[in-house]
Order: structure tokens, then sequence, then C-alpha cells
């Protein structure tokens, strides 16, 4: 996987904006944590992509309004 740096200038080239990430060190997903993603993505406007949620469980899921991933699926799988 790309640095995260990498991430946001490929972003910016595309002239897209990037995903809200809200990065915790949990193992245990809580309902609670979209909310920042999802607060980023009310001031991004109409053009925001879905919010990802990166945790440290073993789980990679989709919610209605965010994706949660295991950081560890992300290091296996960069393309998840």
């Amino acid at each position: 996987m790309p640095p995260l740096k990498q991430i946001g200038i490929s972003y910016r080239i595309q002239k897209m904006p990037p995903p809200g990430f809200e990065i915790k060190s949990g193992m245990t997903f809580s309902q609670d944590w979209p909310a920042a993603a999802k607060r980023w993505t009310s001031y991004a406007g109409a053009e925001a992509l879905e919010p990802w949620i990166i945790y440290g469980g073993a789980r990679t899921f989709d919610l209605t309004d965010c994706r949660a991933f295991s950081w560890r699926a992300l290091l296996e799988n960069p393309n998840a």
C-alpha cells in the first residue's frame, strides 16, 4: 500500500476529494466511530467519497454509509 502522502497526492492529481479517513487503534469496532468520518463528508459536500474507518480488528466490512477496514487486511491486500 502506498504511503498516505502518496494517496493524497493521487487524489489531488485526479481532482477528486479523498474519502474521510478515521483511524482507530481499537480491535473491537464501535458504532460511534463513523461519526467523525461522516462529519468530514458533510464538509466535503456532494462530491465526497464514502468514508473509511481503519481499525485494529480482523474483519473488513461495509456499513450503510462507510467501509470498515482491518489495517492488517490492508497490508495483505491494498486493493481491498
